[in-house]
């Protein structure tokens, strides 16, 4: 594949996700803010003068926001190339992109690429947001925190790679969201359903939301494993169903 025509699919990926980059590049980026300030205050500002008997419930929800929605805002962040997916059930483009010199193969390849760079660029912002809380908060599992952040991220980047297949195999971004609806449905009821069955997530009444997280984190291997294989079948099964419906 020649680096000029390699450039070129870059940029009309890049292009067509613009606005969906932008506008959830700024949502992580105001997020991680809001949640550094947040922590600041239940540090040293108004939050630290909350009195004792409301002040355990307080650091919870604290925690699941400062802790939680940062790195969602930065996994919808990575995620955000897969909006640009619509454009491929356009007519006017599918009838144009017949009359180019490029390979379905190489044509998802450029997908993949920008797919795994921008989660490249999640991971180390994440990372640093999480060293950012800890120091402010004056603990020290970085280590955990960044284990649970791959763990989520993905979580999620098997779930954008299914979400590309069902746009190709129907064609429409509507059906392709109903499909993932139901299939995200039915994964969580079974997902969760054997979580609790296992031995490193017994969810008691006084778990603690940090348990919960470094529980999430000890899955690390088996998401990994389960991310790899996802990946390879969803990329040969992408290149597969996008030749189809060249013909």
């Amino acid at each position: 594949m020649k680096m000029r025509r390699l450039g070129c699919l870059l940029y009309r990926e890049l292009y067509l996700s613009r606005k969906s980059l932008l506008t959830n590049g700024v949502m992580a980026l105001s997020i991680m803010i809001l949640g550094i300030l947040v922590l600041l205050s239940a540090k040293h500002g108004n939050l630290a003068l909350i009195p004792e008997e409301y002040k355990e419930a307080v650091e919870e929800i604290i925690f699941m926001f400062s802790a939680f929605l940062p790195i969602y805002a930065c996994v919808a962040f990575a995620i955000s190339l897969v909006e640009s997916w619509q454009f491929e059930c356009d007519r006017k483009w599918k009838l144009f992109r017949k009359t180019i010199p490029v390979s379905g193969c190489e044509y998802i390849l450029v997908k993949y690429i920008l797919l795994f760079a921008a989660m490249g660029l999640a991971i180390p912002l994440s990372a640093l947001y999480m060293w950012c809380s800890d120091l402010i908060a004056g603990t020290n599992e970085t280590g955990m925190s960044i284990q649970c952040i791959l763990v989520i991220l993905l979580f999620f980047m098997c779930y954008s790679q299914v979400f590309q297949i069902f746009i190709l195999l129907f064609g429409s971004m509507d059906r392709a969201a109903i499909a993932i609806a139901i299939l995200s449905t039915v994964s969580m009821i079974f997902g969760f359903d054997l979580l609790l069955r296992d031995d490193k997530l017994l969810l008691g009444a006084d778990m603690m939301l940090n348990d919960l997280f470094a529980s999430f984190a000890s899955f690390l291997p088996q998401v990994t494993a389960v991310f790899l294989v996802t990946t390879v079948v969803s990329f040969f099964l992408s290149v597969k169903l996008y030749e189809r419906r060249e013909k």
